[in-house]
């Protein structure tokens, strides 16, 4: 029974120890895995070459996407105040139009019930008025009561609020107050022009009833167009005001205009993890730019000091860039690792690495490994 005993506890211990063992033999298979093996004699057949990265002073530019985009001031939707029957003269898409000219005119029954009754208001006033004189002599001299002065002075108080209240409404709408006072009244209003720029969204008719909240066109002045650009996250602190940029046209890579950075946004877009940047336009090319097109810009954010490897150093693949980093060697063989790395910009052959790596590394012929 005892040697039964112990002979159970041997067999337990076997079974402990070979799992061990599988263990280990696992482990060291898959750090195997990791590395990738080359013989000395490959690596000199090939012609490859190792080394560390180095310091090196890079040319850094910022390349993004944007739009054509007007500034608030340039750009102006007209409506109307008072709603009638539209009329307009020779409107059209894409037309330049001066600030102060003529748009619509605005036939309207409220325009002649507001002229009338600002002339009845104008005449009321008047009498008010002259009552309103009249008892305030007569009660500095104290012969007219307190009670009618006031009276009085309160019926003039509101006639003169309504009369001008009436008279801003007609010079809102250009109408000449004097002349309706004098008898003259019109049947029709004009809208003229808040700003200088062109045409663009006309959705008018001739002869159509237009009410307060039509949508009636906009206005765009071009030489107040600014660059709207996306820049990521990770880029954002290289930008500063003032910066220089480049941009050109889809399809026109070889005709470049220039600007400079104007207002830096303070919030991230969640989705696109993008800040929003301006830049005002420094050629006098503006007329040939439209609202909302696209373009593609550099951003030359000066130099700057980083790691950089050169360009056979790096492999990519699949969207993703890596480099080969030594982990050992022997009389035979040299052992590697691939590592991924973030890219920066590239100068000379040589490419900025934005990771810390200070270990030595293939330089030459690294898509070797890549196929070794």
């Amino acid at each position: 029974m005892k040697n039964k005993y112990f002979t159970l506890i041997a067999i337990g211990l076997l079974l402990i120890a070979s799992s061990c063992g599988n263990k280990s033999v696992q482990e060291e298979n898959m750090q195997e895995d990791e590395q990738i093996v080359i013989s000395r004699e490959q690596f000199q057949t090939a012609g490859m070459e190792m080394g560390t990265p180095v310091e090196k002073e890079f040319n850094h530019s910022i390349r993004s996407s944007g739009y054509i985009k007007v500034k608030p001031s340039g750009i102006a939707r007209v409506h109307i105040p008072v709603e009638g029957i539209l009329r307009y003269y020779g409107l059209q898409e894409g037309r330049f139009v001066s600030k102060g000219q003529v748009l619509f005119s605005i036939e309207s029954n409220e325009i002649l019930k507001l002229q009338q009754e600002y002339a009845e208001a104008s005449a009321l006033l008047k009498s008010s008025e002259a009552e309103y004189l009249r008892l305030k002599k007569l009660a500095q001299s104290q012969i007219s009561s307190t009670k009618d002065f006031q009276e009085a002075e309160s019926i003039y108080r509101n006639n003169l609020a309504t009369y001008r209240g009436l008279r801003t409404q007609l010079e809102q709408l250009h109408i000449q107050p004097e002349k309706v006072e004098q008898g003259t009244f019109t049947k029709a209003y004009y809208i003229y022009a808040p700003i200088s720029g062109y045409i663009s969204n006309l959705d008018a008719i001739n002869g159509q009833y237009a009410k307060t909240d039509d949508f009636l066109l906009e206005l765009i002045d071009v030489n107040q167009m600014q660059i709207e650009i996306n820049i990521f996250e990770k880029d954002i602190a290289f930008i500063e005001k003032g910066m220089d940029i480049e941009f050109y046209l889809p399809g026109q890579n070889d005709i470049k205009y220039h600007g400079t950075i104007s207002s830096i946004g303070k919030s991230i877009d969640p989705e696109t993890k993008s800040v929003r940047c301006f830049a005002d336009i420094k050629d006098d090319q503006t007329d040939k730019f439209i609202n909302g097109m696209y373009v593609e810009t550099i951003l030359k954010s000066g130099k700057r000091k980083s790691l950089s490897v050169p360009e056979q150093a790096v492999v990519s693949s699949a969207g993703e860039d890596f480099i080969y980093i030594k982990t050992g060697e022997d009389n035979t063989n040299y052992y590697f690792k691939e590592i991924q790395i973030e890219k920066g910009v590239q100068n000379d052959k040589c490419i900025e690495i934005l990771n810390d790596v200070q270990d030595s590394i293939v330089t030459k012929g690294a898509f070797s490994m890549k196929q070794n």
